[in-house]
């Protein structure tokens, strides 16, 4: 069943927006309604804790199965403040190319871990629009990011804590996009025109930036601190107004990049010990 309810728990008319198929414990998952407050549940694999007060969310989503929207949501029509809340793992969100957007306030999607990670989160093909933030992911184990448009969002993604995490084949107009903690490949994304960063990326290891596009927004390109054991290879980071990649950490691969035209340089390299870069255009200096 794919149930909806209005903010005080009673029967409405509110649309369904969402299909569900092949849901391991039943189509059962849909509700729309208040996101209680430190409650925790066992749903599917993973036990799952919901720390906000007093917050709704259109669709939550709290059993493993698959998942398409079937229509837009507009977060300044519902007067919500999640479009998707997912608290589960084993689940697949297809956008089915429908838009979420607010009026500069809410959260498109938002995956919240617990005790334990959301496990085996995907999302794609959706797109984000006008939103305080986009995508947000705490706490989560083998999520893919995929085939998303995110535009005029203030962060387009955050991830907290995620580990073995996929970001490919996205577009993030006027949208930044924060890590931390988190282990990452990102490829083939094209994250431009923010007021700020482009991309930030802190107190992580175990990462990979190849074959993406972060340009002319009004900070540096790409940025990070006390980032360990990583790869920034073959990307095209120009015309940014601070660095092209303006970083700290240690054995990382800075190699093959495309940095000409950002305002301040090609790099910004604070060594601790064991930063490799070679073959960029223009070269990069590392500071040791």
């Amino acid at each position: 069943m794919v149930g909806n309810s209005n903010h005080d728990g009673a029967p409405s008319t509110r649309r369904t927006y969402l299909s569900a198929a092949g849901a391991a414990l039943g189509v059962t998952a849909l509700a729309s309604g208040t996101v209680a407050a430190g409650d925790k549940e066992i749903e599917g694999d993973g036990l799952i804790e919901l720390e906000e007060t007093d917050l709704t969310a259109v669709l939550v989503i709290n059993e493993p199965g698959d998942y398409q929207l079937e229509e837009d949501i507009d977060l300044d029509e519902t007067g919500d403040d999640f479009g998707v809340f997912i608290a589960a793992s084993n689940v697949t969100l297809d956008g089915n190319g429908n838009t979420i957007s607010g009026d500069g306030q809410g959260t498109g999607i938002r995956v919240t871990g617990g005790d334990v990670p959301a496990n085996n989160v995907r999302i794609r093909d959706v797109e984000l629009r006008n939103l305080i933030n986009g995508i947000n992911i705490r706490e989560s184990f083998d999520s893919q990011i995929t085939e998303v448009d995110v535009e005029d969002c203030g962060t387009g993604l955050t991830i907290t804590e995620g580990q073995h995490t996929v970001l490919r084949d996205s577009t993030f107009n006027n949208s930044q996009l924060r890590f931390s903690e988190v282990r990452l490949f990102a490829a083939r994304n094209t994250i431009r025109c923010v007021d700020g960063f482009g991309l930030r990326i802190n107190d992580s290891i175990e990462f990979m930036f190849v074959n993406n596009e972060i340009s002319g927004n009004d900070g540096s390109g790409l940025t990070g601190t006390s980032i360990n054991d990583g790869q920034i290879v073959r990307n095209k980071i120009t015309n940014n107004g601070g660095f092209g990649i303006d970083i700290s950490g240690r054995d990382v691969d800075i190699l093959n990049n495309d940095l000409n035209d950002n305002d301040d340089g090609p790099c910004n390299i604070d060594s601790f010990n064991n930063i490799l870069a070679e073959g960029n255009d223009p070269e990069c200096e590392v500071d040791t």
